[in-house]
């Protein structure tokens, strides 16, 4: 406590990890012999890392408070699993590290009945852990596997408000609002998408053939990252016959579009959407029992974080052949752009909840 209105606060996590594998050919025991083990080259992992943070903050009234911190932490590292495994095959991975830190705000005016809080971010991500194309000289082939291939900067700024009229006693607005822009510094050895060509971006040799195995996206966003999310929407809660409760809420979230493939596919791009979702509840003496009717999604936004770009009509309809056209060469599929699959979030829904304390 430096001042009765300026605090600095200092502290910090120390953690220690130990992972291994184990590697066994188990081809010997279909002949009746034993398994062998397999050596890898780097079978067991530590990770002894200290994750500090400083902050400082300063209340210059009991309805405003301003703050600051910087910070460290990691993502642990680990060994694949995916495969099989080989003598000298490295399937390990290493500890992905963050630092940076943010500064904001915390308010309430209108004797408390308006909050308004807002935050700016900035983080460096070092050794990012992604699926990236590796040459194996085991093999002689390039894969992919998970490595420590990238580094990214991630900035913003976070607002949000609540209002609660003192009109209207019950009713509680809020709405928020973030900018975001997140993007790789270094990832020069990305996955292509099928049938990437050349001039596409598809132009990094790994093993001297001629052919692209990887494409740079330095520079460009991370994956599920849009530029401007936003959220509203209302709360509010009335007391009814027999000491019951009645409640009604709404809210309402905005995404900006965003890539959903890790290969930054152009067809996989989600479109920027809106969903809406509302409840209706009534409330028993004391919460002893609940009914709530829910709508969840009611624009029926059909929307996916996560999408691959598939090649079924030049694999199954054209039947392209890999060694005249496809991914990283002069010319694509003679099927042109790949389909693309995607996982999806489910549509509208509208159900019932029915709820007993005992």
């Amino acid at each position: 406590q430096i001042t009765p209105e300026l605090e600095l606060g200092v502290g910090t996590r120390w953690t220690d990890e130990e992972r291994n594998l184990s590697v066994m050919n188990l081809l010997p025991v279909l002949t009746g012999g034993p398994a062998v083990p397999v050596n890898v080259p780097r079978p067991d992992l530590e990770t002894d890392k200290w994750s500090p943070e400083i902050s400082l903050t300063y209340t210059p009234t009991d309805e405003l408070t301003l703050y600051g911190n910087l910070k460290k932490a990691f993502r642990s590292g680990s060994l694949g699993i995916g495969g099989g495994g080989r003598p000298g095959d490295d399937k390990s991975f290493d500890d992905e590290k963050v630092k940076g830190g943010e500064v904001g705000l915390k308010s309430r005016w209108l004797d408390g009945a308006l909050a308004v809080n807002a935050a700016g971010y900035y983080y460096e991500y070092d050794d990012l852990q992604v699926e990236a194309r590796e040459f194996d000289p085991l093999n002689g082939r390039v894969g992919v596997r998970t490595t420590n291939a990238g580094s990214a900067e991630v900035s913003g700024i976070d607002l949000d408000v609540t209002y609660m009229p003192p009109a209207v006693e019950g009713l509680t607005l809020f709405a928020a609002a973030n900018w975001n822009t997140a993007e790789y510094d270094e990832f020069g050895n990305a996955d292509c998408w099928y049938a990437q060509t050349k001039s596409q971006g598809c132009n990094v040799d790994l093993n001297g053939d001629g052919i692209g195995e990887a494409q740079d996206l330095s520079g460009e966003p991370l994956l599920r990252a849009p530029d401007w999310k936003a959220n509203f929407g209302f709360d509010y809660e009335m007391s009814v016959f027999d000491d019951m409760t009645l409640r009604i809420g709404s809210n309402t979230s905005y995404s900006d579009s965003y890539s959903a493939s890790s290969t930054n596919y152009g067809g996989a791009y989600q479109d920027s959407y809106t969903k809406t979702s509302a409840t209706v509840g009534l409330l028993g003496p004391n919460d002893r029992w609940r009914v709530e009717f829910i709508g969840d999604n009611l624009t029926d936004e059909i929307v996916s974080g996560s999408c691959v770009p598939q090649g079924f009509a030049d694999t199954v309809v054209v039947g392209a052949d890999p060694s005249v056209s496809g991914t990283g060469t002069a010319t694509g599929g003679p099927a042109g752009q790949p389909e693309t699959a995607c996982y999806v979030e489910p549509g509208r829904s509208v159900w019932l909840r029915l709820t007993w304390n005992l």
